[in-house]
Order: structure tokens, then sequence, then C-alpha cells
């Protein structure tokens, strides 16, 4: 924990950012037991607000209507005031550093050129940079996941490698873009075969189908990409069993030469 530096974030689905706050309840701690810990300040790197929410039916529910599209910034300080009175023991008690001082947030916003919005979540762009220090240049884009933006793919330059992230998304010409010659693409993928084979329908398999990248498209995507090795990851559906692992690396190699790698929980996929 304590090499924690900067934090990136794709998209605002819960999925992705529930156990974000958690980086900030650490640096308010202390060390742990190992003398590990989240001792210096950290960065939030992560999507501005949408602006607004897509159409919906007369009568759809608005969860907090002061404030229904928060971007990571607004995210962030909710989080904040939730955990206050934590914070304000721990401070009082332990000694703590106050966690105002340990975490700044950056907004990530389109080029406002492109012409994005909430009704049009990704439009054909080019890739912009969104941040760089002595070690690495990040660059992003934005991909289509459903109605969520911004939703952004993630790309990480060193002097030696490069990694893309392909975040939640379906098919993407923004994306292959992005990841044009990396030496490694971790993509999401979905099976959507189990769901026919459930009898799925409805408004959920629609989701689904404009969310996600289907496993029998994703070989050619990294194969038009040109990148050296294929990581899967969000891995749908997520039912243990439901497909094997060898299932999952078949698929995905149909037309693409590199190597394909299916992520597991705490995998380490070195650079070389």
């Amino acid at each position: 924990m304590a090499d924690l530096d900067t934090i990136f974030v794709t998209h605002l689905h819960a999925d992705h950012v529930a156990d974000l706050y958690n980086f900030v309840n650490l640096a308010a701690f202390g060390v742990n037991d190992a003398d590990d810990g989240v001792t210096k300040p950290f960065r939030v790197y992560g999507p501005a607000s949408a602006g607004n929410l897509p159409p919906a039916p007369a009568g759809t529910p608005v969860v907090n209507p002061q404030n229904p599209v928060p971007g990571i910034v607004e995210f962030m300080d909710s989080m904040q005031a939730a955990n206050a009175y934590s914070h304000n023991l721990f401070i009082r008690d332990s000694g703590v550093p106050d966690p105002r001082t340990m975490v700044s947030v950056h907004q990530m916003a389109p080029p406002p050129a492109i012409g994005s919005s909430s009704l049009d979540t990704a439009p054909r762009m080019r890739p912009f940079q969104v941040y760089q220090d002595d070690l690495v240049t990040v660059s992003a884009t934005l991909v289509p996941h459903g109605p969520v933006y911004p939703s952004y793919a993630l790309r990480f330059d060193t002097p030696t490698h490069s990694v893309v992230f392909s975040g939640d998304t379906a098919y993407s010409e923004n994306l292959i873009e992005l990841a044009h010659g990396a030496d490694v693409l971790v993509h999401e993928v979905i099976d959507l075969s189990f769901y026919a084979e459930i009898g799925l329908t409805g408004a959920l398999l629609d989701h689904l189908r404009e969310s996600h990248t289907d496993v029998s498209e994703i070989g050619g995507l990294a194969q038009r990409a040109q990148v050296s090795t294929l990581a899967l990851t969000h891995l749908v559906p997520g039912k243990p069993g439901a497909r094997t692992i060898d299932q999952w690396r078949s698929k995905a190699a149909v037309g693409f030469t590199g190597n394909v790698v299916v992520g597991t929980d705490l995998a380490c996929l070195g650079l070389v």
C-alpha cells in the first residue's frame, strides 16, 4: 500500500468504485501490523459529471435529485462526509492524519470539440492525454457502455512498455485506436451465448449486449489493434463453472495471433 501514487477510475458504476474510498480510510488509519499502509498523499483521476440523466418514462424515480449525476469529485466528497464520524474519532483517538490532506481528486472531462454528451456517449475521437509524470503518460478515449457517460478506456505508456485497460465497453473503434501496438490489452468480455442458453430476454439482455464486448468479437478486435497480449477481465457470466478458463481462452483466441491470458483474482502479468 505504501507504493500507492495514483488511482484511475474508468467510470462510476458501483461495481467499479465500491472500494475506492477505502484507500482514503486506509490513509486515515496509518500503518498495519506488517508496517505497510497508505502513508503519503495520493491522487484519484476519474470521470467528470455526465451533466444530466438519459431520458426515462414519466414517474421514473430519481435518487438524490439535488445532484443525480455526481462526478468523481462529488463522489469522493460525499464519501468523506459519510465517513466523517470515523475520521474525526481516529484523528482524536489515534493521532492519524486528516484524510483531507491525503488525497487529491481530479476530474477527466472529454475534449469539448468532440461533441460528446449523455445522449452521444462515445463519438469517434482521437485519444487525449489525461496525465503525465517522469514514469508514465496516461491517455484516454470514450467507449460505449450503455448509457454511462463518460466511460473511459485508458492507456499507460512508459519508456519501455504500454498497457491498455478497456474499462467496460461494447466493441469500440475508439478503443482499437487507443490500443494500437500496445504490449498488453486488458479487456472486459462477455459470453452472450450463455444468456441465450438460459433463455434470457428483455431489457437486461439488451443492456448486456449494448454494454459489453462478446467473446466472439474480442480476438478480432485485439488483432486489429495489433497488441501482443490480450488479457481478459470482468468475465461475464460470473457464475462459477459457467465457463472454464480453457473455454474463455479458446473462444477469445479466434482470429488473434497473440497471447491470450484469462484473468484470475490476484494474478500478476509481467512485462518483458
